[in-house]
């Protein structure tokens, strides 16, 4: 019987045999042989370079373009999912640009009124959903914009700020949340920190 096996194999791996050059046809399962130690030895070298890697899920999230899971940041959108509404003061010019940033994403939407402040600025009533959407582009850019750039640590100083307002609010406070993105300015909550 063990005859009858190596000689079907044999005949299985005559095609291989005939690639391979120098190799006799009887010498092809000790080929065959020495090419699964070589996958065993390759298999075992890469598990171990797979085991010194970083965590995969924070590298499998990244590679779908969403930021690794963050119970902070999952906080500050529940935070913002929790109001109807908030008006974002702040200059034009960084309406525009949170705007272009968070313009794309399906939660935000364009408010229907911009009221002018005056020195530029600019108060945005915008709703929880598109303030999810701005703190989302923001998160994004604070884990892929490159840094010295200007964008990366312009997201994180607005993403701060709007966070730490969000954390300021008490469920009695009035229906208006105001968010101010200007130091010159008193703000409304907690915000002398930042």
């Amino acid at each position: 019987m063990a005859d009858v096996v190596r000689e079907v194999v044999a005949q299985e791996l005559e095609p291989l045999a005939a690639v391979l050059p120098g190799l006799e046809a009887g010498d092809a399962p000790s080929a065959v042989s020495e090419l699964g130690g070589q996958i065993a030895a390759l298999r075992a070298e890469v598990a171990g370079l797979v085991e010194r890697l970083p965590a995969a899920p924070q590298g499998e999230a990244e590679e779908q373009g969403r930021p690794a899971a963050d119970p902070e940041h999952s906080r500050v959108l529940t935070q913002a999912a929790g109001i109807s509404s908030a008006v974002l003061v702040c200059h034009r010019d960084l309406w525009e640009l949170l705007s272009g940033w968070a313009g794309g994403h399906p939660h935000f939407r364009m408010p229907p009124q911009i009221a002018d402040q005056g020195e530029n600025r600019i108060a945005a009533d915008i709703s929880g959903r598109s303030l999810i959407a701005v703190l989302i582009s923001l998160s994004r850019l604070r884990n892929t914009a490159a840094e010295g750039d200007g964008d990366r640590e312009l997201a994180e100083a607005v993403y701060q700020r709007i966070g730490n307002s969000l954390a300021a609010l008490s469920p009695d406070e009035g229906p208006l949340v105001t968010i101010t993105l200007d130091d010159r300015t008193p703000r409304t909550g907690d915000m002398s920190d930042s």
